[in-house]
């Protein structure tokens, strides 16, 4: 992913958030709001995920919405290509728009990057999101501790943990105890996106650039 560019991006975005519509807050006033803001992304998330909907025939995630018209003819609003739950490809001829597609779970699963990019600008934590593939390859070899709920449930811990008050250093570490909280939720994250739904650090950056997008038309319609 172009993190540099998707964070400076962020900033754009919530530079101008705060500035049209006349924010005035503390630092940790719009800390704590983006926290907030991040766990109930992450909560939509996990609503199109569907995995815990064990009292459901359905549950299937969420990747894929066709609109009626205007449908390709190659993959019948069928482009993207599933198995075992995992993103394997994609609908060559319409790149996987289908042509008129959505992915709901990838749309929510990037509205939670927009806010974890937030707090990596706010808090100055931008080096924390560079992970290295190697860890996220041996991660998927050893499988998640407690599977997907549990993985689910500690990355809500670890985010829950940054809005604590009392933020001591991590004597283990070059960095606090907040910071280590954002490093792991942010790698927990981003292993379930890619481990649990086959998500790409590619498919992660153009979703989000293309809701960013839409998030700048929203405010230029008065969302």
């Amino acid at each position: 992913m172009s993190l540099e560019k998707m964070l400076a991006t962020q900033e754009q975005l919530d530079n101008r958030i705060i500035a049209e519509r006349g924010i005035v807050w503390t630092d940790e006033e719009r800390f704590r709001n983006t926290l907030v803001a991040l766990d109930v992304e992450i909560s939509e998330f996990a609503n199109e995920g569907c995995w815990f909907k064990v009292w459901s025939d359905d549950q299937e995630p969420r990747t894929w919405f066709p609109n009626e018209r205007d449908v390709c003819d190659s993959c019948k609003v069928e482009p993207i290509f599933i198995e075992n739950k995992k993103i394997v490809g994609q609908c060559e001829d319409c790149d996987g728009c289908g042509v008129h597609f959505h992915n709901p779970l990838l749309e929510e699963y990037v509205d939670a990057v927009h806010f974890f990019l937030s707090i990596a600008n706010q808090k100055g934590w931008k080096e924390h999101l560079y992970l290295h593939e190697e860890a996220i390859l041996e991660l998927e070899e050893k499988g998640f501790d407690g599977g997907i709920n549990g993985v689910y449930l500690e990355l809500k811990s670890f985010i829950a943990k940054m809005s604590h008050d009392k933020n001591e250093p991590n004597f283990f570490l070059t960095y606090s105890k907040h910071e280590f909280c954002f490093r792991t939720a942010w790698f927990l994250f981003i292993a379930i996106g890619m481990i649990q739904f086959g998500f790409t650090f590619e498919q992660i950056e153009e979703a989000y650039f293309a809701k960013n997008k839409m998030n700048h038309e929203r405010q230029d319609n008065g969302y």
